[in-house]
């Protein structure tokens, strides 16, 4: 189980320049499940890859009235030497 805060602003934007992001004045709060390793593969005998997945629900500032929109599914790709 996962839980992810983010928050904060740019008090000298002129320094950033061509970044494509928001900043998070009001606070992202993300709730989620994570289950790595649920496929596991051998990698050339000195490791091992490991693909999983996660699923999150983003809350409080930045959530939205649609609650497919908050929805996140991710990967997850893990090589363990």
């Amino acid at each position: 189980m996962l839980q992810n805060a983010a928050w904060g602003d740019l008090r000298r934007p002129e320094l950033h320049h061509d970044l494509g992001f928001r900043t998070a004045s009001n606070t992202l709060l993300e709730s989620g499940v994570q289950l790595d390793n649920l496929l596991r593969f051998n990698y050339i005998n000195i490791g091992h890859i490991g693909v999983g997945g996660a699923v999150f629900y983003r809350w409080g500032g930045l959530e939205t009235d649609n609650w497919r929109e908050n929805f996140t599914v991710r990967a997850t790709l893990r090589l363990m030497l």
